[in-house]
């Protein structure tokens, strides 16, 4: 037998094991599909099929603005913890009159589990159908169509007029039902505490959660 093959199974044997997730943890694996300036869309996998659906994130940026807080681009690729949006904590006892839509919304944990995101931490999983919709989120959908019109709301931040601005662009739709499916299947693993999200675009780019294998 040669004296390698010992150190090769070893090595292999890592290898599995380290792609493997725990059996307590639930598993979002995001594959990117397309990518703009102002977009990005990735199809979403929960343990092998269990979930799939879209997700609807912004557009790509530097290096430096992908890890950039407030520079409302997508967040780098790689592995994050999802956990449920805390309401109270984010938002005190009148959570409702800040986000009604709180108790479904998920956030992505960079901040102690990985420094690839740099500045950027607990990045919101919500409601929304075009990338205006986000400042950095990530949209959850059941569909993507190409190319819709949409109409983007601008208010002016001294005289409080409101513009309108048509885009057509790609987008995600059923963004309600997709969170809902999300919460309820993430609900039925109520046990297992950790949820972890990866992404890949499919080119060798480097593993990332969203979302987040969210590409």
């Amino acid at each position: 037998m040669s004296r390698y093959f010992l150190p090769l199974l070893l090595f292999f044997t890592w290898i599995i094991r380290s792609q493997q997730m725990a059996p307590d943890t639930i598993h979002i694996k995001v594959t990117m599909k397309k990518q703009t300036e102002n977009y990005t869309i990735s199809e979403f996998s929960i343990d092998n099929d269990a979930v799939t659906g879209w997700f609807l994130e912004r557009g790509r940026g530097t290096k430096f603005e992908e890890r950039k807080a407030g520079s409302e681009k997508r967040i780098p690729p790689g592995m994050y913890e999802v956990v449920h949006n805390d309401c109270w904590k984010y938002y005190g006892p009148n959570w409702k009159a800040h986000r009604k839509t709180c108790y479904e919304e998920f956030r992505l944990l960079t901040r102690g589990y990985t420094e690839n995101a740099g500045e950027r931490d607990k990045i919101l999983i919500h409601v929304g159908n075009y990338w205006w919709d986000s400042k950095g989120c990530i949209l959850p959908g059941s569909t993507y169509h190409k190319n819709q019109r949409g109409e983007e709301i601008k208010r002016d931040i001294y005289t409080g007029k409101k513009d309108t601005i048509v885009h057509y662009t790609d987008m995600v739709k059923g963004s309600r039902s997709k969170i809902k499916k999300l919460k309820e299947y993430i609900n039925t693993k109520i046990g297992q505490r950790k949820v972890n999200i990866s992404a890949t675009n499919g080119k060798n780019r480097e593993v990332m959660p969203i979302f987040i294998t969210l590409r």
